[in-house]
């Protein structure tokens, strides 16, 4: 998740997002790597993607605000 961070910091969009995505498979549980991959799919415009991403984390932790708000984008 750093490195896509890093990535995204330097305008290699395409290459984070790719970065997130391996996150979230290699940790599919980790909240984090599913926020960060959905904020970064809402922020193209891809926001179906981006609420099948946090549909999982607003399931087992229904109280996450952040999510919440993110999800109704």
């Amino acid at each position: 998740q750093n490195r896509a961070l890093a990535l995204e910091a330097l305008g290699r969009s395409t290459e984070a997002l790719a970065e997130l995505r391996r996150a979230v498979e290699l940790d599919p549980g980790s909240a984090a790597a599913r926020y960060n991959l959905a904020a970064r799919l809402a922020r193209e415009g891809s926001g179906s993607e981006a609420l099948a991403m946090l549909e999982p984390l607003l399931a087992a932790h229904p109280e996450d605000l952040e999510a919440a708000l993110l999800a109704l984008r």
